[in-house]
């Protein structure tokens, strides 16, 4: 489905795994699969929604007032998906989102596959 992305990929494995030798060393090594495996949860996340408690009275920006001890149902697919956050082309499949120099530029809390804390 996106040759481009795959031939990266065996690219990267084959250069840093040239005798199919595979340990943690190797794995952190291969950077470009991670973007993949992250773009691939961001467009498909693996929870549907997380729920947060509203710790204080919080005014949203249409004048919706969240009150506090309320609690907050957050669909991850709407936030992984904002264009607000991720651009114009927030549906569409580009592990390069993901690299250092671009993640740096989004929120820490815009991609978040696994929730968050508590």
């Amino acid at each position: 489905m996106f040759p481009e992305v795959e031939r990266k990929v065996y690219e990267e494995i084959m250069q840093n795994c040239p005798n199919n030798d595979i340990d943690m060393k190797t794995i952190r090594n291969l950077k470009y699969l991670e973007c993949v495996m992250n773009e691939s949860m961001r467009l498909f996340p693996i929870n549907l929604t997380y729920v947060r408690k509203v710790e204080k009275d919080l005014k949203l920006d249409d004048n919706i007032i969240l009150p506090r001890n309320s609690y907050a149902f957050i669909r991850t697919k709407d936030v992984h998906r904002d264009p607000t956050i991720w651009g114009d082309d927030a549906n569409e499949f580009k592990p390069e989102r993901f690299l250092p120099e671009n993640i740096k530029k989004v929120h820490p809390f815009a991609f978040h596959p696994f929730v968050l804390g508590p």
